[in-house]
C-alpha cells in the first residue's frame, strides 16, 4: 500500500504499490545498503524452504515466495510475484551468507 501524503502527515490518498512503486522503494534501500534478504530473515516465519546448489551456483527459496539466487557470477533477488528486486555483480559475501543456509 502506498500513501500519498504532505509533509504535515495529511494523507491526500491511498492506493496498492504498483511494481514501479516496489522498484523505486528497493533502489532507495539500495542506496542506503539495506539487504532485502536479511530484512526477511529477521521475521521468524519466513525460512528457506528449498536450496538448489551447483559447483559455483546457488538458489534459495523462501516460504514468504521470496527467493535469491548467485548464478554466472549475478546475484538476484525476486520478490514473491517473481519480480526481480535486485540484479547485481554477485560478492564473495552473497555466496558464503546463502551456503550458511545449508542445513549441515
Amino acid at each position: 500500500m502506498v500513501t500519498l501524503s504532505f509533509r504535515n502527515g495529511k494523507v491526500v490518498g491511498a492506493r496498492r504499490a504498483t511494481g514501479v512503486d516496489v522498484a523505486r522503494f528497493r533502489l532507495l534501500l539500495d542506496r542506503l545498503g539495506v539487504n532485502y534478504a536479511d530484512i526477511a530473515r529477521r521475521d521468524e516465519a519466513v525460512r528457506a524452504t528449498r536450496i538448489v546448489v551447483g559447483k559455483r551456483n546457488i538458489k534459495v527459496e523462501y516460504s514468504n515466495g521470496w527467493s535469491e539466487e548467485v548464478r554466472n557470477g549475478r546475484y538476484r533477488l525476486r520478490d514473491a510475484f517473481g519480480r526481480n528486486v535486485t540484479e547485481r555483480p554477485a560478492t564473495d559475501a552473497d555466496q558464503a551468507r546463502l551456503r550458511a543456509l545449508l542445513p549441515e
